[in-house]
């Protein structure tokens, strides 16, 4: 480590503070056209290190009054979630809660991104502020950092680069195998596209098996025309759902849950909304195994469906298997004892609370002057049309064999994040050299 630099980094790159238009409700607009606007949000969406769309845009007069960014910008979160490194993958605008890192001298900016990840605890313990941690421009300028060789800087990046590569591309086969039986599901059960073939002798373009399944003349219902012979039922009918214990609060519960790290003996985590945000590889919470084992209501297990009931109202997901006890964090339902009612399965019930109609019936059903918010009563007694047992089988087997090959990339994704947490360190340091590692991956077999 003879040819490694001790800098700061206003040395090696300027820094300098987005700005906002205003007032930005004036500037902000709905149409597509408009110049992408990021906001942290964007950033916690998932744990790739590229921001490739925004949720918000403003007016293209706004542009001057803000800072533009460009694909291939470096730009580091400054408060609410601060210290959070980010690669630009589209041409957009920053607001002041962002620091935009450009002219780079001397810096990998793949290496100096995973830097910032590797030092962001040490940053953003600098920072101040009494409800949100706010980091002023100069304590990143004045960061010190090591800088090895520029080669070993491209080096290092490009094999941390490449483990988060294949982490990236798990997430996206998951994601389509998710459309897949989403697809699926809308088709036989929102459309009813079989019925409709069989009703005007057509051909369902499915197995004679399966298609049999499906009857071929439609009835009227109180929800309208359904296919005849399917029930209606009330969700409190079809499965258990029990909320969070006190509402969804740790403030209520402080004298016993007492959050801890990850590495306290049989801790557990705290599953939260924000971690399937993440494709379950971001920051985890944890809590001590007392605390575990009083928030016994919320013991999760793999494959039990969480439903958020607060801000992102109708966010759904099914737990993976995390390898670790696990606990539901606030603000969520959780949906359990689908084989006690025998009425739908788990699968079936996952896919219909992920329909763009049952998301917008939640969302008419959220209410709050701070933020929107269903109650479990109400979500009780929403209704749900139920087929045939064997025709929900027959979607369950389709079901399986994707959430088989999920449970697959996700238990893969988690051996690599383990594996690039554990030497990111290390190699930002020095301590672990490139060739170093290529034995440490060969034990993990990735």
């Amino acid at each position: 480590m003879n040819n490694w630099s001790e800098v700061l980094l206003k040395d090696i790159c300027d820094i300098t503070r987005g700005a906002s238009p205003r007032p930005i409700h004036d500037f902000m607009t709905e149409d597509l056209d408009g110049i992408p606007w990021v906001k942290i949000r964007d950033a916690t969406a998932s744990n790739t290190r590229f921001i490739e769309n925004t949720k918000g845009f403003i007016k293209k007069e706004g542009k001057n009054k803000s800072v533009s960014v460009i694909s291939g910008d470096l730009i580091v979160s400054n408060s609410a979630t601060p210290g959070l490194p980010k690669i630009m993958g589209i041409d957009a605008c920053i607001h002041d809660g962002w620091l935009l890192l450009r002219n780079l001298n001397g810096v990998c900016k793949e290496f100096l991104f995973y830097l910032l990840i590797n030092d962001r605890k040490q940053i953003v313990s600098q920072g101040t502020g009494t409800i949100f941690t706010n980091l002023k421009t100069d304590i990143l300028k004045n960061h010190q950092i090591k800088l090895p060789p520029i080669s070993e800087q491209e080096e290092i990046a490009s094999f941390l680069g490449s483990v988060d590569d294949k982490i990236d591309l798990n997430q996206k086969m998951n994601e389509t195998l998710e459309e897949i039986a989403k697809t699926l599901f809308k088709s036989w059960f929102i459309d009813f596209d079989p019925v409709r073939a069989k009703a005007e002798g057509r051909s369902t373009g499915l197995s004679k098996e399966i298609s049999d399944l499906f009857p071929d003349s439609f009835e009227d219902s109180e929800l309208g025309e359904i296919p005849k012979g399917w029930k209606i039922k009330d969700i409190k009918d079809v499965c258990n759902t029990t909320d969070y214990v006190a509402n969804g609060s740790f403030k209520t519960l402080k004298d016993n849950v007492k959050r801890v790290d990850s590495n306290v003996k049989d801790s557990a985590i705290l599953v939260r909304v924000t971690d399937h945000n993440s494709n379950w590889n971001g920051e985890f919470k944890y809590i001590d195994e007392s605390s575990y084992n009083f928030l016994k209501k919320s013991k999760l297990f793999p494959g039990d469906i969480v439903i958020c009931n607060v801000a992102d109202v109708g966010k759904c997901f099914m737990v993976p298997d995390l390898g670790r006890k696990m606990s539901l964090g606030p603000n969520s339902i959780l949906c359990k004892d689908f084989k006690e009612f025998e009425t739908v399965s788990k699968e079936y019930f996952f896919y219909f609370i992920n329909t763009p109609g049952t998301q917008n019936l939640l969302s008419s059903i959220s209410s709050g002057s701070v933020q929107n918010k269903f109650n479990k009563t109400q979500f009780r007694s929403l209704q749900m049309l139920v087929p045939s047992k064997k025709l929900i089988q027959s979607f369950d087997e389709v079901c399986k064999n994707i959430i088989e090959m999920k449970d697959l990339k996700n238990k893969e994704n988690q051996i690599l994040t383990d594996l690039r947490d554990t030497l990111l360190p290390k190699l930002i340091s020095g301590e672990l050299r490139i060739p170093d590692v290529e034995k440490l991956v060969d034990e993990a077999r990735v």
